[in-house]
């Protein structure tokens, strides 16, 4: 399991950290919570370097699995929030039981 994270700008950009979260993500009402209690996810710093028109993949596996069939889930989303260098957070839906 991996999210694949593609650079579609001109300029190279640094993936500060991320994070991984689930949830409801609508404009009135954001309810958001970590995935997993995982604290390896957030203490290590990531600052990989995506360079321009390239892709960067997350992959999720041992420390960083987590359940996510549609029973665990209980019909809410997955979020990636991703911490770019120089910008705002960027918060993304990457699966969902009713996509």
């Amino acid at each position: 399991n991996g999210v694949s994270i593609l650079n579609l700008s001109g300029r190279p950009v640094i993936l500060q950290h991320w994070e991984l979260l689930r949830g409801t993500a609508c404009w009135f009402d954001r309810r958001l919570t970590p995935l997993t209690d995982n604290v390896a996810m957030h203490d290590e710093p990531v600052a990989h370097r995506i360079d321009a028109y390239d892709t960067h993949t997350i992959t999720l596996a041992d420390e960083y699995y987590f359940d996510w069939s549609p029973k665990a889930l209980q019909g809410q989303s997955i979020y990636l929030r991703l911490y770019i260098a120089g910008r705002r957070p960027i918060l993304k839906k990457v699966y969902s039981d009713s996509n």
